[in-house]
């Protein structure tokens, strides 16, 4: 079967989660001007598949400007890869006596049972976050229901429903738009079959336990200098394709408070970001994935 590689291209496009910890999607540039090159990069994603994880965030420069790239199609959710179905995953033994771990989909099974993967194991729901990059931070809610994702902050809204991705800056009023519905069908079996079977959808693995602070928060200002246990993930199929990339799990009151990633490009580049986790819920507003009446807008061709 063939294997593609959503999430590892949404962060790569400095997106969203990430979910599935996380969807996420906001941009700052020149707000006279989309940003080519950000919708080059989002192309070349889209032609190598699409997540059900919104979880990721995109590079930004201040929060006054903002320019329209491609929509996060991701967290769900941000972060990972779609592994082939087929593939080892932790299901029942051949005596059929040991159960899915409910978070082996997503490889987080090394993180004790909590509310907030709890949920997001369930890939229906939406969420609040604070989204640090660099020095400063945008609030974003997130919302992700199968291979549907729906990502806005006060700038930018994106969608990407049933093939159809769409974003949308609200202050240049400009909207890229890209249909991918070649491989939605492979992207739901995917994701069906992961769930079902436990598969390692995201494609992360385990590395270690830790404490410390938060990279960002504890150096944004009123941030949060305390120290948190943290579970450390990485990415092989993304560190193959020469960008290594890192997740950590910081738990507070026995559930995840932040979710930080990092993406390094040759020896030049990294790029970090980090969602501190203002709430999630299972039960998302009506019309949420439903896309927006776009008179008014101007298409960036």
């Amino acid at each position: 079967m063939k294997r593609i590689f959503p999430g590892i291209t949404a962060i790569l496009l400095a997106a969203v989660l990430f979910s599935t910890a996380c969807g996420s999607s906001s941009d700052t540039a020149k707000t006279s001007q989309p940003d080519t090159s950000s919708q080059e990069k989002s192309e070349a994603a889209s032609e190598q598949g699409i997540t059900a994880d919104s979880v990721t965030a995109k590079d930004q420069e201040a929060e006054e400007s903002s320019s329209v790239t491609n929509a996060d199609i991701e967290d769900a959710p941000a972060s990972s890869s779609i592994s082939d179905a087929s593939s080892s995953s932790a299901s029942a033994n051949s005596s059929g006596t040991e159960d899915i771990h409910p978070y082996a989909w997503m490889g987080l099974q090394d993180i004790p049972q909590c509310n907030y993967l709890d949920i997001l194991a369930t890939n229906h729901y939406i969420q609040t976050y604070d989204n640090y990059v660099s020095s400063f931070s945008v609030e974003e809610t997130a919302a992700v229901d199968g291979i549907n994702t729906y990502t806005e902050n006060k700038n930018e809204r994106s969608y990407s429903i049933d093939g159809k991705v769409l974003s949308i800056n609200e202050n240049s009023k400009i909207y890229i738009e890209q249909d991918v519905s070649s491989i939605i069908e492979e992207a739901k079996a995917n994701l069906q079959a992961a769930m079902e079977q436990g598969t390692n959808l995201q494609g992360r693995s385990f590395v270690a336990e830790g404490t410390g602070t938060i990279p960002l928060v504890a150096d944004a200002e009123n941030g949060d200098a305390a120290e948190y246990s943290y579970y450390e993930y990485n990415y092989p199929e993304a560190e193959a394709l020469g960008t290594p990339m890192t997740e950590r799990y910081y738990m507070k009151d026995n559930d995840v408070y932040a979710i930080y990633q990092s993406v390094s490009y040759g020896d030049d580049i990294n790029m970090e970001s980090v969602k501190v986790i203002k709430n999630i819920s299972g039960e998302i507003p009506e019309g949420t994935f439903e896309l927006p009446d776009l008179s008014g807008y101007s298409k960036y061709e």
